[in-house]
């Protein structure tokens, strides 16, 4: 199992719930898992080709990964949502 952190925007649409365990041997599968059990989240995090949103950054164990990242058992994977904006 590894566990998932939810960023606190999107915890609405996992019932309030920060950290999901889940299983996966990649970020991808461990997300789809996810999205499996939380479907409002799919919308949120993919593109409807099934590609990670571009504002999407994931992270395992604090580091920074692409979606293909293998895991292992244990694993903690961050989803962040890149904010951009200001004044101009």
């Amino acid at each position: 199992m590894v566990t998932i952190n939810i960023p606190k925007v999107l915890q609405k649409l996992t019932n309030y719930q920060e950290i999901i365990e889940t299983k996966g041997s990649t970020i991808d599968e461990a997300l789809n898992n996810l999205c499996e059990s939380y479907e409002n989240l799919k919308a949120h995090i993919y593109y409807p080709n099934g590609i990670v949103k571009s504002h999407i950054l994931l992270a395992v164990n604090g580091n920074q990964v692409g979606s293909e990242t293998v895991l292992n058992e244990g694993d903690s994977i961050d989803i962040i949502i890149a904010a951009a904006g200001g004044y101009s």
